[in-house]
């Protein structure tokens, strides 16, 4: 495990760099069988996919990876980000048993990536690089977080205050934005 984590994990992050070659991803903690990388959100996905697919080569399918992935700002605390991932590993391991990725409050069995890494790229295409078009992503993010836990009372959806403010904050940012709002549609699951 330790020859995968330390070694092969970090070969994999050190190859995402931007166009200027600078490195975008840096591991904070690996060892054993666990990580805890920091990077671009909208890199990360891939970067966890391609983790899996080569754990399970190298484990020859015996052995299988949960991971969950937390957004935070910029200037959040290192120690708050590694307790958020933390609640996003538990999430995927909780919502779909094992060999699953947490994102946006939902865990994905990995054999459904795909339906992942389409939201990520219509929200990469959203988002960009506007401050503002960020904030977006923590909505998205609350709201996921607010739907799962109100499934987790009797397994059904229950609807509350937290449904009522997500289609208020969304409002408001269709009307703040309305060129990206028409973008918007379809994105949300």
């Amino acid at each position: 495990l330790s020859l995968f984590f330390e070694g092969w994990v970090t070969r994999l992050a050190r190859d995402i760099v931007d166009e200027d070659g600078n490195r975008l991803v840096y591991g904070v903690y690996s060892g054993g069988d666990d990580l805890f990388l920091i990077g671009p959100w909208d890199r990360m996905p891939d970067l966890a996919q391609a983790i899996a697919m080569d754990f399970a080569t190298y484990s020859h399918g015996r052995a299988h990876l949960s991971a969950g992935l937390a957004l935070v700002e910029e200037k959040y605390p290192v120690y708050q980000a590694a307790a958020d991932a933390a609640a996003a590993l538990d999430d995927a391991k909780d919502q779909t048993g094992k060999n699953s990725f947490s994102f946006l409050g939902r865990a994905y069995p990995w054999a459904s990536f795909a339906q992942i890494d389409a939201h990520r790229t219509n929200l990469a295409a959203i988002v960009g690089s506007d401050t503002g078009r960020r904030a977006l992503l923590q909505t998205l993010r609350q709201l996921g977080l607010a739907s799962a836990e109100a499934r987790r009372k009797d397994g059904k959806l229950v609807i509350g205050p937290w449904l009522w403010r997500g289609v208020y904050q969304l409002r408001r940012f269709a009307e703040s934005d309305k060129a990206t709002a028409k973008r918007v549609e379809g994105v949300i699951v």
